[in-house]
């Protein structure tokens, strides 16, 4: 029987668990040797919701999840046996929890940065098709195709003048011809508007992945069965599910595990609507705007006090400088001497 990676994968790490323990990954100073709860720091929140973050391990696309999820989380733990006591918690409990939300905020940003990824692959697939198609429109094969429409002309005309000539087994026989050239001419514009012959570039809409459009069925059938197209799927079923998930526990009124949200989301509901929302915003933007007025009148008014002391120290300081000078200059007493 022949098993595929992530079952192997699984069946490896459960045998490793039975042996050795699930903190064998653990560093010695951290473990505890009790059993592990899904609210505990070494375990994974991501895991616990259907996210493997290591999915893309050794793939081009290993750089995208390491991008949006904090280096450390990749030293957790991923234990399917905790994994199984948060799924079977009530909804309640888990949307308190909030470990669904931050991992569909991820799943938005990995979704986000693939969907770029397609586009310009798809950009990049229209601009080779449409030089491709200039190329091929100057190419041999448009030449022959000219040619054929001539000769598809002349026999026509030769088959209607053997008829009127009353030559029957001719006028037939150039019938046969006009059809041969007819077919010939049906499989130059096939191959001209297929442009199987020629390597362009194809977008996975899935994955972003770039293939070729020379690419054989064995060649195919490894991308779709691959480590890259598997993983992104599973990003992107996993994404609507909590979404819809999420949803959910908005409509049944569930704590989400951001206290400020829930208030404001309770605060909608008991007003009848948003106008009591910017009202509110409203009064609280006012007053915000009234104490700072206040502190800035303070501030201006105690700043207009100590330039004013600094103005008169600097008054005396210069008069006692002055003065002395002016009584003890002999310079003065002598002209007042002379007046």
């Amino acid at each position: 029987r022949r098993w595929s990676t992530p079952k192997m994968a699984q069946e490896m790490r459960a045998m490793l668990d039975q042996l050795m323990g699930t903190e064998r990954d653990v560093p010695l100073e951290h473990r505890t040797g009790r059993e592990r709860t899904y609210t505990d720091d070494i375990v994974c929140k991501y895991y616990l919701c259907g996210l493997d973050i290591t999915c893309f391990k050794n793939t081009r696309s290993d750089g995208d999840v390491a991008r949006w999820v904090p280096a450390q989380s990749f030293t957790k733990l991923r234990d399917d046996d905790v994994k199984a006591a948060f799924q079977a918690l009530s909804d309640e409990a888990k949307a308190k929890l909030g470990y669904e939300r931050d991992t569909k905020a991820v799943l938005d940003n990995l979704v986000r940065d693939c969907d770029r990824r397609v586009e310009r692959g798809l950009a990049r697939a229209r601009v080779e098709r449409e030089r491709a198609q200039v190329m091929i429109s100057t190419s041999a094969d448009n030449d022959v195709l000219e040619l054929l429409k001539v000769k598809m002309k002349e026999s026509t005309e030769k088959a209607e003048k053997l008829g009127e000539d009353g030559d029957v087994d001719g006028a037939e026989k150039e019938l046969e011809h006009l059809e041969t050239l007819k077919q010939r001419a049906d499989e130059v514009k096939l191959k001209m508007e297929n442009m199987q012959h020629v390597k362009l570039t194809e977008t996975c809409r899935v994955s972003g992945t770039l293939m070729s459009t020379t690419d054989n069925d064995q060649r195919r059938q490894d991308h779709f069965t691959g480590k890259q197209y598997q993983g992104w799927l599973h990003i992107r079923t996993l994404r609507d599910d909590l979404e819809k998930r999420l949803k959910m526990y908005e409509e049944a009124g569930y704590d989400s595990g951001h206290p400020r949200a829930n208030d404001d989301a309770r605060d909608r509901r008991g007003s009848g609507g948003r106008g009591y929302d910017r009202g509110r915003g409203s009064d609280r933007r006012s007053r915000s705007r009234s104490r700072s007025r206040e502190r800035y009148d303070r501030n201006r008014s105690n700043r207009f006090g100590r330039d004013r002391d600094r103005s008169r120290s600097r008054d005396r300081d210069r008069g006692y400088r002055q003065e002395p000078y002016r009584r003890n200059d002999d310079r003065f007493r002598d002209d007042r001497r002379r007046d």
